[in-house]
């Protein structure tokens, strides 16, 4: 059967989420990693006669030490445990004399890195068995029913692609860049500020190397064209001839002919010629060996070979030979001279196709940097820095012996001689992928947001995290100006989840149907292409380029280009090649490229065929697999360059059914349905297409703020009685597994004023609802405790003993010195006892237990003890757990945004009531605030809420199953529902079942008796609790601890300190003429101090304690008792140091 709704797509979204849900990308780029590692590690070094060399790496599973036993771990394990989820790499080192093989030492570590949960290296994936333990890893094992429940049982989400690191998970960011090796056109002319007015620059790179040098074609005000390249001095300007000249092409019209062709329609214009003839007389000027030489960073000897390097190594480096080098910078020069015709010339010549600018934000032109590509430039790196050691000490051993000693050297020679270092974390390739996961240094500078901590508070906020990207910016850069948020992000890229502000542009988060491509093996595409056309020598205008990931590899012309191009796309729908190739022709470039870079964004579409959708409803039975579905020709991965170049219908599939069949065979595409352009945080909303686009963004941020159930074993945060929604959203219902783990509470609600307490977006809340559970929750904060090594004790240390003694309550601790488990802990309750014995005296102790700190009482939910930290360190983790009712102050919100603060517990009784129900609301919201945010879909969902939840009443006095029971659930998934006939239907039945059709009620008011005289709209809606809470936020203090310079109380709640009060209280006080609160304030409360100031020269004493009223400058009885603030005497005290004598003038108080 054919679609015919956007409902019937449902099941086709559901098929593609069964094998790609949120980790999938990260966990394919992982392995990806884990298969690159052997061709990255396998090397050798060859010194004179003696060759050495790794072959065979292989990767030894998460385990530990215990007892001289290895034993599985798990990520729970680790991070209760506070050590790491790691695995060793091993390696054979072989060693040969004269082509002769002299040893083979297998099984030797050279490194540990991090393993991806989730990954075919995670012991939850292979599940093997204690005896397979020191056997290598299993590769490219795919997911199977078994691994899931094992996932479950590990964390209840079965949610993968993140690490452990030091008892921290931690998880890897998508990075935005512009893809390697294309040339980017940009016309800065409207910028004044800019030195030229426009530029061309390509970062060329090549696949096997990290190394990228970005070389620029730059034409200046004055008509000249100069050229730029980072390897060398990019301050300085090259003339672009010198290029040619340095590949050995001298001849003018021969380096002309790599430029422009004279048949080319471009070469007839005056403006062209006149640029060309500049360029000549440009090259005029220079002496090309002694100008290229003279750009390098260090001064060179030999310019000739330094010349040959850098166009050999450096110059456009992805072409092999000279001439191809040659061909493609005289393509970047066509470029800038296209793009600088003036536009008064490109409209006297309509016939000419002129290359354009392009857009820098265009999601066509980058990819994102994943798991994969991070980590191979790390431990590429890093094996470089191990390869150099190893060749110093290869170099050490062998210098300057004869033959006869070599051989014997040879014979002895081991694999500690040449690789000595026996420390796991000193090794290269642990530290340096240890700093990167840790420390973001994932080059040569830091880079903040590429490694961040993963500890979502929800099941979306863990989703939300693994499908988010950013730009990176180095951590040197300050804020940068707002990007806008483009118009090739739709549909890969969710719109609203964007943060407001700098960063706006910056951080976004990927669609839900979203794919990240992987590594892909095209040897047989490039061997029918390279078949096909011509070699790239040829440069006739009327051929037409033909790249392979921005590759020029040949030449073709107009017919044969887009035949080749029907031809893959045949290829690639019918599923004979990988489905998530890219193929595009540039009609107005007229350019064929074909894409398999890893890191490109895709997503399915359906294919129409003269105006029938191919796709069938029995489809999703015949086909095992999501890749056999596309190879079947009716699903089509795109990628946002074919994006621009197809005929797409984006609206829905029922807008498109309703056009004729003239109509729909203009449409070559059809999105399978517009609520999958939403990302897993907006596309939770209710009825986003009902609300403004900024509630939408503010919803999205808000459902990542929610507390609700426990997701993992160490969520923060858990909401004691959720509930799912009675109005729901598929894609966070069915799709995100919302059902499974609810963040709210449904809560009934009346629109309507009252007492004032509701102004400003309060909420006047049922003391009778909090008191039956509702927005309950309770909050985990853990303590870690590390006992390193024979100076630190667990023990009850005793005050004659100890130094820095600290007094404590000892009623809830242990003989073993740690608190009972079940134990109630108040402030400055201790939790750990824990002595430190001083090297120089053992007989000596130090004092270091841990106090709890906070003012809110809490009980010990449960305290682990284990050997297993790191380097077999003793770890205590005390497990504390406080409930949380709600109260004035704490922050609540819906799903459409509409959020609010509880300004009033109402007692029960004096809340307006339903006679009719017998039964109050519990929630009061201000009717003012729907209006001016415009929220219809917060009315809708109110509606829809009151109504399900009548019909549910209805249903269960009739013997029926319940709304959870019942999967008839009312749907407010964006465009899956005409509004209006849901609606109508609601009404229909509200009156059918004796209710008013509007959902309003008639209240009385429950402190008089008597009736409200106005309706009053009510309903039920999802309310969700933000972590937002006044217990956290609260700050009060009457003593505690001083800043030791400044003698004024510590600035944070988390240290004790005091209350500011700022330049605006300041202000105020001042305005209203209290100049004793002020003297409160900032003196008397803050750092009061009693010195001795002379009434004569004004020095402040400095031995106030002693002092016997003589003043020591003046040699006098004048020292007269002052009361200042510390903070000025503290800066007399530095002026004075620099000679420089501040006097305070003093005068008796009257």
């Amino acid at each position: 059967m054919q679609l015919q709704t956007n409902r019937d797509a449902w099941p086709l979204v559901e098929f593609y989420f069964r094998e790609n849900p949120p980790d999938s990308a990260h966990i394919r780029s992982f392995n990806d990693f884990l298969a690159n590692i052997p061709k990255l590690a396998t090397k050798e070094i060859k010194y004179e006669d003696f060759t050495f060399g790794m072959k065979d790496i292989q990767f030894i599973e998460p385990s530990v030490k215990i007892d001289g036993k290895k034993e599985q771990v798990f990520p729970s394990s680790c991070i209760a445990d506070k050590t790491s989820y790691e695995s060793e790499v091993t390696s054979t080192f072989w060693f040969s004399w004269k082509g002769k093989v002299y040893k083979e030492e297998e099984g030797i570590t050279i490194g540990v890195i991090p393993v991806m949960v989730g990954s075919n290296l995670c012991n939850l994936v292979n599940n093997r068995t204690p005896k397979d333990i020191d056997q290598p890893a299993i590769q490219q094992k795919p997911r199977t029913k078994r691994w899931k429940k094992m996932m479950e049982l590990e964390f209840k989400t079965g949610l993968g692609g993140w690490f452990v690191k030091d008892g921290t998970s931690r998880y890897i960011t998508f990075q935005e860049r512009n893809k390697f090796n294309h040339p980017m056109c940009f016309n800065q002319t409207n910028n004044p500020s800019k030195k030229y007015t426009y530029v061309v620059e390509v970062r060329n790179s090549v696949t096997d190397d990290n190394t990228t040098t970005i070389i620029a074609a730059n034409l200046d005000k004055s008509g000249q064209i100069w050229c730029t390249m980072k390897y060398l001095d990019d301050k300085k300007e090259i003339a672009p001839f010198l290029f040619f000249y340095a590949m050995g092409y001298t001849d003018p019209l021969q380096v002309v002919g790599f430029i422009i062709n004279k048949k080319d329609p471009l070469y007839k214009l005056t403006y062209v010629k006149r640029m060309i003839q500049k360029m000549f007389e440009q090259a005029k000027e220079y002496n090309w060996k002694d100008e290229i030489g003279s750009l390098g960073m260090n001064a060179v000897d030999n310019k000739d070979e330094y010349i040959e390097t850098v166009i050999e190594h450096r110059f456009l480096h992805h072409y092999s030979t000279k001439r191809k080098k040659a061909i493609y910078f005289g393509y970047i020069l066509y470029c800038l001279i296209s793009i600088s015709v003036p536009d008064h010339i490109k409209k006297e010549n309509p016939d000419i196709k002129f290359v354009t600018e392009d857009d820098r934000d265009h999601f066509g032109k980058k990819v994102l940097n994943t798991e994969s590509t991070l980590f191979s430039n790390v431990f590429y790196s890093a094996v470089r820095k191990m390869l150099d050691m190893m060749e110093k000490n290869i170099h050490t051993a062998i210098k300057d012996k004869s033959e006869e000693m070599m051989a014997l050297i040879v014979k002895d020679l081991n694999a500690k001689m040449i690789f000595p270092e026996s420390d796991l974390a000193k090794m290269p390739i642990t530290a340096m992928i240890s700093k990167a996961l840790t420390m973001n240094m994932w080059g040569k500078t830091r880079r903040d947001g590429v490694s961040s901590v993963f500890d979502p508070i929800n099941y979306n906020n863990a989703v939300t995290m693994l499908m988010r990207s950013c730009i990176p910016l180095q951590s040197h850069i300050g804020n940068l100006h707002p990007r806008m948020v483009h118009g090739s992000f739709p549909p890969f890229v969710d719109l609203f989840d964007t943060p407001e502000g700098d960063s706006i542009g910056y951080n976004k988060v990927l669609a839900v149907l979203t794919y990240v491509s992987s590594e892909i093996d095209i040897t047989n595409v490039k061997k029918f292409l390279i078949g096909a056309i011509q070699p790239i020598s040829k440069t006739e205008p009327e051929l037409k380029k033909v790249f392979i990931d921005n590759e020029w590899i040949g030449v073709a012309s107009e017919s044969k280009c887009i035949s080749l191009y029907e031809d893959l796309l045949y290829k690639k729908t019918h599923g004979q090649i990988d489905p998530t190739i890219s193929v595009v022709w540039n009609h107005i470039k007229q350019e064929m490229h074909v894409f398999s870079q890893e890191g490109r964004i895709m997503r399915p579409f359906l294919v129409v065929e003269n105006g029938k959708i191919l796709f069938d409803k029995t489809d999703i039975n015949k086909y095992a697999t999501w890749e056999d579905l596309c190879g079947s020709g009716k699903i089509v991965m795109l990628d946002p360059n074919e994006f621009e170049y197809v005929r797409l219908w984006a609206v829905s599939i029922d807008a498109f059914m309703a056009c004729t069949v003239k109509q729909r065979k203009e449409y070559s595409h059809v999105e399978i349905h517009p609520a999958t352009f939403f990302g897993p945080g907006s596309g939770s909303i209710t009825a986003p297409n009902m609300a403004q686009g900024p509630r939408n963004s503010y919803g999205a941020n808000m459902k990542r703020q929610s507390i609700g159930t426990t997701c993992r074993f160490d969520t923060p945060r858990s909401l004691f009685y959720p509930q799912r929604a009675l109005v729901r959203n598929k894609i966070d219902s069915i799709l995100l597994h919302y059902d499974d783990y609810p963040a709210g509470m449904n809560v009934e609600v009346a629109l309507m004023p009252c007492l004032g307490f509701e102004q400003e977006d309060g909420y006047i809340i049922s003391q009778r609802f909090l008191e039956l559970g509702g927005f309950m929750s309770n909050k985990i904060t853990k303590h870690v405790i590390s006992v390193d090594g024979e100076d630190e004790k667990i023990e009850i240390p005793i005050a004659e003993e100890c130094y820095k003694f600290k007094p404590k309550n000892l009623q809830n601790i242990g003989p073993d010195g740690i608190i009972k488990k079940g134990s109630i802990v108040r402030m400055n309750d201790p939790l750990c006892c824990k002595v430190l014995y001083e090297t120089n005296d053992k007989f000596r102790k130090v004092d270091c237990t841990l106090f709890h700190t906070e003012e809110n009482i809490c009980w010990v939910n449960d305290v682990i003890v284990s050997d297993k930290g790191y380097r077999n360190s003793k770890i205590i983790k005390i497990v504390l757990q406080e409930t949380r009712v709600g109260k004035n102050g704490n922050k609540f919100s819906p799903r459409c945004a509409q959020k609010g603060t509880c300004t009033y517990v109402c007692p029960y009784e004096d809340m307006p009531f339903d006679p009719f129900t017998r039964s109050t609301v519990s929630v009061i919201v201000n009717p003012l605030c729907i209006p001016s945010r415009m929220t219809i879909s917060y009315l809708h969902e109110i509606f829809l809420g009151e109504y399900i939840c009548m019909q549910d009443k209805n249903n269960i006095a009739a013997g029926k199953k319940g709304v959870y029971d019942n999967p008839g659930y009312e749907n407010c998934t964006p465009y899956d529902e005409n509004p209006l006939d849901q609606y109508k239907h609601a009404e229909e039945e509200m009156l059918r079942m004796g209710f008013r059709r509007d959902g309003c009620k008639t209240l009385f008011d429950g402190r008089t008796g008597e009736m409200i005289q106005t309706d009053i709209f009510c309903g039920h809606v999802h309310m969700q609790t933000l972590k937002h809470m006044v217990d956290d936020k609260i700050s009060k203090r009457a003593t505690g601890p001083i800043a030791t310079l400044m003698k004024c109380p510590t600035e944070g709640r988390a240290k004790g300190g005091g209350v500011k009060t700022g330049t605006m209280e300041k202000d105020t006080i001042a305005a209203n003429d209290c100049p004793e609160i002020l003297l409160d304030r900032f003196c008397f409360s803050s750092d009061k101090i009693d010195t001795f100031v002379c009434k004569i020269c004004g020095i402040i004493e400095t031995h106030s304690k002693t002092s016997n009223g003589k003043c020591k400058a003046c040699r006098q009885e004048s020292m007269v008792p002052v009361t200042m603030s510390n903070s000025p005497k503290v800066v007399f005290s530095e002026l004075m140091a620099m000679c420089i004598v501040p006097r305070i003038l003093v005068e008796e108080k009257k």
